[in-house]
């Protein structure tokens, strides 16, 4: 069997404005141990209109953090990523972070799109251990302001 084409690639300048209008979109994350009414705090965003925060991810946050961290040190992971996004219209980690942004967006603000979106994650048992925190803030939240 053969596969689909590939979509067609985006110009230069389009996916540029792209990624700049997903780098101004207006996001609210919410990242809160259990029991400390994050839930509730989350019912009232969504009560915004315009707003739109998803439940909890499973620290995907951390996990997309680590990559993004991953694709901007290594100069041959670099490399490797610049081939991948190279498929798909990129070449380097500013590519990186605009299709983390693209997945982010995906996944938190389908169509039809929110004027403020994000997400809410309660604090696992990778919280608790305090061996874990620099990670949590390394992986996790600094990627996630950088996106």
């Amino acid at each position: 069997r053969r596969s689909p084409p590939p979509a067609p690639a985006m110009g230069v300048a389009a996916e540029s404005a792209t990624c700049k209008a997903l780098a101004e979109q207006q996001c609210v994350f919410i990242i809160a141990l259990g029991r400390t009414g994050s839930s509730h705090l989350l019912r009232l965003l969504n009560s915004i209109d315009g707003y739109r925060l998803s439940g909890e991810t499973d620290n995907a946050w951390i996990y997309l953090g680590r990559f993004l961290q991953w694709s901007g040190k290594d100069t041959t992971q670099r490399r490797h990523l610049g081939r991948l996004a190279a498929g798909r219209g990129g070449t380097n980690y500013s590519d990186a972070i605009c299709h983390a942004r693209r997945m982010m967006t995906l996944l938190h603000n389908p169509l039809p799109r929110a004027r403020v979106f994000g997400f809410k994650e309660i604090y696992s048992d990778l919280v608790r251990r305090s061996s874990a925190h620099s990670e949590i803030f390394m992986h996790g939240v600094e990627q996630i302001r950088t996106l």
